[in-house]
């Protein structure tokens, strides 16, 4: 499901008519117990997971977790587009979120975000010698070459943006940390079958305590969506007064776009472990990251504002 190869995702039918998202996966889900705290504390527009008949929100049988939550829209953002209503909910409901106090019991479990790009420039550096030497042994290799060749010197770039980003002592210092989704991009946003605009945000297993800056990102612009004036004002009427830091800002974007490129670029080498299918969308989640409308020109300032409103 998504970027995640261990997890599948079916829609249950039940005998009077209602519907289910049920997931399975061989990993853990997170988010699951997330969703059910920010629906517990009145979050609207996070779908609250049903419980299991032993009293957690997943079962587990044979390494299998499953969960299941009411399917709530057939209608993805990123499928049929965000109108500013929908930005307009969707604020609201990132500033639902982002109130909710994050020292509570029910988010003890949630990872903490820091601000240390070294694992990420060390992927890259190893990337970077591993096709230096790398032949196109398919046409999904071949096509992460040229990718490759024809971004290296951008993509090292990205790398020092984060390392300078990371080193500004002054940008993180008493830095507000809030529950952050991470990823609220139009694919995990569904528009509500209702004639208000609203939306409700899904798969929340990439949550964590962060910078707001991690979630706001998303509204700048550069994944799966390039926001208009008139959407990212919208936004704001919803979410209430925005102030980005520009350096934080800059580390999100930069530290993402690094995340995605050395996932996928992974996902690409595994010749001998994933399927053509899913090696051959990394190449083209790739293509589009690269691109003039991608996260990597948002990261290197080639593209997009460091403010939101006015």
């Amino acid at each position: 499901m998504g970027a995640d190869a261990r997890a599948a995702l079916f829609r249950g039918v039940v005998g009077n008519g209602r519907s289910y998202a049920v997931k399975t996966s061989t990993g853990p889900q997170p988010g699951i117990a997330v969703a059910g705290h920010l629906a517990g504390a009145g979050v609207p527009g996070v779908p609250a997971p049903l419980p299991s008949h032993e009293g957690g929100l997943t079962s587990e049988r044979e390494g299998v977790r499953l969960s299941v939550v009411p399917w709530v829209s057939d209608r993805r953002g990123l499928d049929v587009g965000l109108e500013p209503g929908h930005w307009r909910s969707l604020g609201a409901l990132l500033a639902a979120v982002h109130r909710v106090p994050v020292d509570t019991a029910g988010l003890r479990a949630l990872p903490s975000v820091d601000h240390d790009p070294g694992p990420l420039l060390v992927r890259l550096a190893e990337l970077d010698r591993r096709l230096g030497t790398t032949g196109a042994v398919d046409p999904h290799v071949g096509a992460l070459l040229r990718l490759w060749g024809a971004g290296r010197d951008r993509l090292l770039a990205v790398g020092e943006v984060a390392r300078t980003a990371a080193s500004d002592t002054q940008a993180w210092t008493d830095a507000p940390t809030v529950v952050a989704h991470t990823d609220p991009h139009p694919g995990n946003v569904l528009l509500a079958d209702d004639d208000a605009h609203g939306v409700w945000l899904v798969d929340w297993d990439d949550a964590a305590r962060a910078t707001p800056e991690w979630d706001l990102m998303f509204v700048v612009g550069g994944v799966l969506a390039t926001p208009t004036p008139a959407d990212q004002a919208a936004f704001v009427e919803g979410y209430g007064p925005v102030r980005l830091d520009p350096v934080r800002l800059r580390y999100v974007q930069s530290t993402r776009a690094l995340h995605d490129v050395l996932d996928f670029a992974d996902d690409v080498l595994a010749t001998d472990r994933l399927a053509e299918a899913h090696r051959r969308w990394s190449v083209e989640v790739l293509s589009g990251q690269l691109s003039p409308g991608g996260l990597v020109a948002f990261a290197l300032g080639e593209r997009g504002s460091d403010r939101l409103g006015p």
